[in-house]
């Protein structure tokens, strides 16, 4: 019996904590944030001021079964926005202890921040000094006025002025104690984030409620002339109220009227279908479809649809015009369109080696091929791609061919033959001993040297000539010449030839 006892205590507790995260999630729903900044007629900010909204009636939540609050306070910041939570405008304590604790001695500097229940904070509060004069631990309590109303506060502690760093969070109004040396954290934030968020009038019941609200200075004084009547509408939305206030007098008009003047020409909205009855919508800046920042008299973001005529500077054309651009800054007009009347219209099939391919919505050009526009961006270009071969002419040229034909390489070869393979040259012979088979040699050049010493020769000896001389071969060759042997046939007297006595011929293999 006591395990069914606990297994039911235990299920209607889950039951009750489940409801009430139901409530939480519905109450949030029905939220509207406020915004913007509170400036007087003259422009001038209220700053660290208390904003206080009541209902006009008791309130109630229908949709989530909860009691509104009896009022909502929110407050500004230093700049006069609209914050959830006021600045901690007093200096918190610091209280010294000694005996128990490692933080060293040193003059400590604290200062505290309130934050919600989501975690954004106020700014800090004045800065508050305490002196350890030997090891212990430094005990922060709340300021005595500002932290009812937050989720709880964050410490920051320094050892110099200014330099304060995050060290702890507490929760509710509990006190914090630094007892260990200061870790490095976070430094204090630079704006307040809470948010201001009120149930919106239009998720409450009895119908018709509204808020009043007051306004106090830093002070405490009422701010004149600040008794005000609102009526903040649309659960999760967020209104700016420096874009104007948004005054309620206790009448409710259904559906809400838009406002020819809006304060400060603020922005309005509609939650349903706008009919004009037939009227005319007139002196429109910009019409923005699909976009909120339009950037042309109609700018449409997406498709647009013309279901009847399509006019242009009043007229509709005729049948084979098209709509053609005069270029920047001026108007387009009706001409004939490319081609003189409707274009004809070609359906292409891609084939492969006389066979139809799948049909894709693209086309791609390999690597080998390349698609550019052209100069006048007037078409597209198909055209080979480039392998990085200078184009020119090449001597004695070495190529190299990739296997689709392409050159993708060349250079100059070795020096060339002349033109032909096969050359002749004359020369003067040479001057012998006078003893029997005395030699000499002689050498003949050629006009063009050959490419190297892989080449046929013949000489002949032609006259005229003294003595009985005869060739006895070729003693060596050369890409620029050969060189021959002569010698005295006998031995009455020295051999001579006067010039051209020698002619060879050189034929290359």
């Amino acid at each position: 019996m006591k395990r069914l006892a606990f297994a039911l205590a235990f299920l209607t507790c889950i039951v009750i904590l489940a409801t009430r995260s139901e409530a939480q999630t519905c109450v949030t729903n029905s939220l509207v944030t406020l915004t913007g900044t509170l400036r007087g007629s003259n422009g001038v900010v209220l700053p660290n001021g208390t904003l206080t909204l009541t209902p006009s009636a008791t309130g109630y939540i229908p949709a989530c079964g909860v009691n509104l609050a009896s009022a909502t306070t929110c407050a500004t910041s230093t700049d006069g926005s609209v914050v959830g939570l006021a600045n901690p405008l007093v200096a918190p304590q610091a209280i010294q202890f000694y005996g128990s604790g490692t933080l060293p001695a040193a003059t400590y500097y604290v200062v505290v921040t309130f934050y919600d229940a989501a975690g954004n904070q106020t700014l800090g509060s004045p800065e508050t000094s305490a002196q350890l004069t030997g090891a212990g631990s430094l005990e922060v309590d709340a300021p005595i006025s500002g932290i009812n109303g937050s989720a709880g506060m964050k410490v920051y502690i320094g050892t110099s002025s200014g330099s304060e760093t995050l060290q702890g969070t507490t929760t509710g109004t509990a006190s914090f104690t630094q007892s260990a040396p200061l870790s490095a954290g976070a430094a204090l934030p630079a704006t307040n984030t809470t948010q201001c968020q009120v149930t919106a009038n239009d998720a409450m019941w009895p119908y018709g409620t509204g808020y009043i609200v007051s306004l106090l200075d830093k002070n405490g004084n009422q701010v004149p002339r600040f008794q005000q009547q609102w009526q903040l509408n649309g659960p999760g939305s967020t209104i700016n109220l420096a874009n104007g206030l948004p005054y309620y007098h206790g009448v409710i008009y259904y559906p809400s009227p838009l406002l020819a003047s809006p304060t400060n020409h603020g922005q309005q909205s509609i939650s349903g279908p706008l009919s004009l009855g037939g009227y005319n919508l007139l002196s429109i800046g910009r019409l923005g479809v699909n976009t909120a920042t339009p950037g042309y008299p109609l700018d449409v973001e997406g498709d647009a649809n013309f279901a009847g005529q399509f006019l242009a500077n009043g007229q509709p054309g005729v049948a084979g015009q098209c709509w053609v651009s005069q270029g920047p800054g001026l108007t387009p007009v009706w001409t004939t369109c490319p081609g003189g009347g409707s274009p004809t219209i070609y359906y292409q099939t891609i084939q492969s080696a006389g066979t139809a391919v799948t049909q894709r919505p693209t086309f791609n050009f390999a690597s080998r091929l390349t698609a550019t526009d052209n100069g006048g961006q007037t078409r597209t270009d198909i055209d080979l791609a480039t392998t990085g071969v200078t184009a020119g002419s090449y001597t004695c040229t070495n190529l190299t061919v990739d296997a689709y034909g392409r050159i993708t390489g060349a250079s100059n070869g070795a020096a060339c033959t002349p033109a032909g393979v096969d050359q002749y040259a004359s020369g003067s012979g040479c001057t012998t001993g006078s003893s029997s088979y005395a030699t000499c040699t002689a050498t003949i050049s050629w006009g063009s040297a050959f490419a190297d010493t892989s080449y046929t020769t013949n000489c002949t000896m032609i006259g005229p000539f003294t003595g009985h001389p005869y060739l006895v071969g070729i003693s060596s060759i050369a890409t620029g010449s050969v060189t021959v042997t002569i010698s005295n046939g006998t031995s009455s007297g020295a051999v001579s030839s006067a010039p051209s006595s020698v002619q060879c011929h050189g034929h290359h293999n």
